[in-house]
């Protein structure tokens, strides 16, 4: 409404809005004609313009991208919970658990035989 009686595209809200919206996507078509009605107060009210605008937008995608990054995280961490939940509930109790530690100790590549002097002799299984 500045610019209203001297520029077109600013003589209502509504074509106010539509011209700075295209000013937004690239269309700066109707700014020679602000500018050559209005050479200074014109030029300031776009740059300035253009200026907020393009931080609004900077800000809005990088909040978009850190709630998706706060999204991905906090699923990872429920992944990885939900893991180690199963993890324990495979895991032997008891004797089973024992047995099972006996027997990743046999099956080494290593294993410790006693001779009759009473020392430990360690022999190498091909």
């Amino acid at each position: 409404l500045m610019f209203g009686r001297h520029v077109s595209h600013f003589s209502s809200l509504s074509e106010a809005m539509s011209t700075c919206t295209e000013y937004l996507f690239g269309n700066i078509g109707s700014f020679q004609e602000l500018r050559a009605k209005h050479p200074v107060a014109g030029s300031v009210f776009f740059i300035s313009y253009m200026i907020l605008f393009y931080f609004i937008a900077q800000s809005l995608s990088k909040a978009i991208v850190l709630a998706s990054y706060d999204d991905a995280v906090e699923l990872h961490v429920m992944e990885r919970k939900k893991e180690e939940l199963r993890a324990k509930a495979q895991e032997p109790k008891g004797k089973d658990r024992i047995s099972r530690w006996v027997q990743k100790i046999m099956d080494t590549k290593t294993h410790i035989k006693e001779t009759y002097g009473g020392q430990l002799l360690i022999h190498k299984r091909i």
